[in-house]
């Protein structure tokens, strides 16, 4: 929890994961508590919730399908879909759930998160795209939006670009170093 707190999310996954895959016979509600909070630091670390390692315990690998896990299952598939405003709809759905574990916080993070990883597939795509497309592909209310976005990435060097303020143009570029 400390790690995932100083923003420390691959070290906080890692020692997910090792609370995940400790050997079990039975799950508790604390390997449980460890499960959501993976799903969640996955989504906002990389995107995507990896599968368990084979060696995880078979008890720990049903988590998923328990219905505890659910409304963290359906949160994944919501990111994975790109759509912000279905991820929205099923952060609010289970709005309840989120705050009872104590995980809205990383729920929020999870919500912002995916226009930054859409931005980051542009740049992979696009050498030059107007801030107005930036905001319609990431899912954001207009250009002011996506260029606080942008200017927010480039200082936490998340991704480098150059907005042009006369014509509205954002220009990614290479990592200079």
């Amino acid at each position: 929890m400390v790690a995932t707190g100083r923003k420390q999310l691959p070290r906080a996954l890692e020692l997910f994961l090792q609370g995940l895959t400790a050997p079990s016979m039975v799950c508790s509600a604390i390997t449980a508590a460890i499960y959501k909070k993976y799903v969640l630091v996955s989504l906002i670390h990389t995107g995507a919730v990896a599968a368990l390692p084979k060696f995880t315990s078979v008890k720990v690998r049903q988590l998923p399908d328990l219905p505890d896990a659910k409304p963290y299952a359906e949160l994944a598939a919501g990111y994975s879909s790109k759509s912000r405003d279905r991820l929205a709809r099923v952060a609010e759905q289970h709005a309840a759930a989120f705050n009872a574990d104590g995980n809205a916080g990383l729920v929020k993070q999870v919500l912002a998160s995916l226009p930054v990883r859409t931005i980051q597939r542009l740049t992979q795509t696009y050498l030059t795209l107007s801030l107005a497309d930036i905001a319609r592909a990431a899912g954001l209310a207009g250009p002011p939006e996506a260029e606080a976005v942008i200017l927010r990435m480039v200082a936490r060097r998340q991704v480098f670009a150059r907005i042009n303020d006369r014509d509205g143009m954002v220009t990614f570029m290479q990592d200079p170093e």
